[in-house]
């Protein structure tokens, strides 16, 4: 388990992504998306966009969820096997990897509201990286919004 092990990248395309990640240009965006991430909710909720849905009325929305849980436990499964934690720590860990997938997916049916032409899919075989483990699943959205589109 893991993503080195279910990616569906071809040994090149794979070579090339580990190669991407240890440039300057990724590591400064990734710290920019850190950096950011936390603030944009202030910024978001200021702006009341929710008051004002559908906020892109009927072009298609495709939402994709990843089954969080399966990212989660094997982190938790790992560092269980390296000792991390009390047994309480993992016991709320647990719980949480319990309802992950639940609350992910109350989140992600938040998405559809962008839009009056809304759907959402759920990658069961997938963490949060479904384009590196099930990218079939991305081919079939773009498919589905270039399809449900009505003009752009």
């Amino acid at each position: 388990m893991g993503i080195e092990a279910e990616h569906k990248l071809t040994q090149e395309e794979w070579d090339a992504l580990l190669r991407e990640k240890t440039t300057e240009k990724f590591k400064l965006q990734g710290k920019k998306e850190n950096d950011e991430y936390a603030p944009s909710f202030r910024t978001l909720r200021n702006k009341e966009l929710g008051k004002r849905q559908p906020l892109i009325g009927d072009k298609p929305v495709y939402v994709i969820g990843g089954m969080r849980s399966r990212d989660w436990s094997g982190i938790y499964n790992a560092g269980v096997e390296k000792g991390n934690g009390t047994e309480e720590q993992r016991s709320n860990v647990r719980e949480l990897i319990r309802i992950a997938d639940k609350t992910n997916e109350g989140l992600m049916k938040e998405f559809l509201k962008l839009s009056t032409k809304g759907k959402l899919v759920f990658a069961h075989q997938s963490g949060h990286f479904v384009q590196l483990t099930q990218p079939d699943i991305v081919v079939d959205g773009v498919k589905w919004v270039l399809d449900n589109r009505s003009s752009f």
